[in-house]
């Protein structure tokens, strides 16, 4: 196992976890739980998501329906008015992992 792929979890303690699928995003991550939307369609349509992990690098989300969320968007978190350009870099069912472009 490489460093890259080594995710320190400030929420777990600092233990490691491994993830290969993530290998070069490693950051601290917090664990939040804060709304967010992901916009798209070059800003027509936007689908309510709740973020539950968030570093520098990704984030972790969660949709109700994960079928028609584009591979690349752009992610509004919270009341900010920031838009963080994102794409998929995992999908399991209603959890996706986005990279902050």
């Amino acid at each position: 196992m490489n460093q890259s792929s080594i995710m320190y979890s400030q929420a777990a303690g600092g233990q490691m976890a491994a993830d290969p699928a993530r290998a070069g995003l490693s950051s601290i991550r917090h664990n939040v739980s804060k709304s967010g939307r992901i916009i798209f369609n070059a800003g027509q349509s936007t689908i309510a998501c709740t973020i539950h992990a968030l570093s520098e690098a990704e984030a972790e989300i969660r949709v109700a329906s994960a079928a028609g969320v584009p591979p690349i968007f752009k992610l509004s978190i919270g009341e900010c008015e920031r838009l963080r350009p994102c794409r998929v870099v995992a999908r399991d069912g209603q959890d996706l992992t986005v990279a902050f472009a």
